[in-house]
């Protein structure tokens, strides 16, 4: 064997060689990345089960409050999101989620706790701030995420859940509209 071919040959092996370690190196980085997307999106999916835990028991607070003024509509309409928050939505991403529960009951007491006496009306703008939040902001970032990692199960179930708390938005708009039709006229408006 000539030395060039034999140089030609070597240089070839070599070559061989740190491309296989690429190779190798790439397909470990892409698990790792792999295992990363799926963390962030888990994240997601136990970050949205606290919330949904969350409203769900701020929802019925606000609705014994609302019990406690003889509003009992308004209380109707509170529960009503409230179960479906807790039923619905908590239910299908814990399922998902492989997960069984988001808060500490401690810890979600004291964030009740911190909660002031408010008014019905102030209430309900608080719910529908969350609702809206929830709706546009979280759940469209949460389902642009789980898309880019690949996870359209995810994807899909923030969508669905995003719908969902469009319509919990919608009923308390409507519960709103209501209160303020059968408020008398000329009486003071609740904050």
């Amino acid at each position: 064997m000539s030395v060039k071919r034999r140089d030609r040959l070597m240089f070839g092996l070599v070559i061989a060689a740190a491309l296989g370690s690429a190779n190798a190196a790439l397909a470990q980085g892409s698990a790792q990345e792999s295992a990363h997307r799926f963390v962030l999106v888990q994240n997601d999916l136990d970050e949205a089960m606290k919330n949904e835990a969350f409203d769900a028991a701020k929802y019925t607070f606000f609705a014994q409050q609302a019990r406690e003024r003889g509003n009992q509509a308004l209380a109707a309409v509170f529960e009503r999101v409230a179960n479906t928050e807790k039923t619905d939505h908590f239910r299908k991403l814990a399922a998902l989620s492989g997960h069984e529960t988001a808060m500490d009951q401690a810890e979600q007491q004291a964030e009740l706790a911190k909660l002031p006496n408010k008014s019905d009306e102030a209430n309900l703008r608080d719910a529908m701030t969350t609702e809206r939040f929830q709706a546009n902001a979280l759940r469209s970032d949460m389902v642009n995420r789980a898309i880019k990692y690949g996870d359209l199960q995810a994807a899909n179930m923030f969508l669905n859940i995003g719908n969902g708390e469009i319509k919990n938005l919608l009923a308390f708009r409507a519960a709103k509209k209501l209160a303020k039709q059968s408020q008398p006229q000329g009486a003071p408006v609740q904050s």
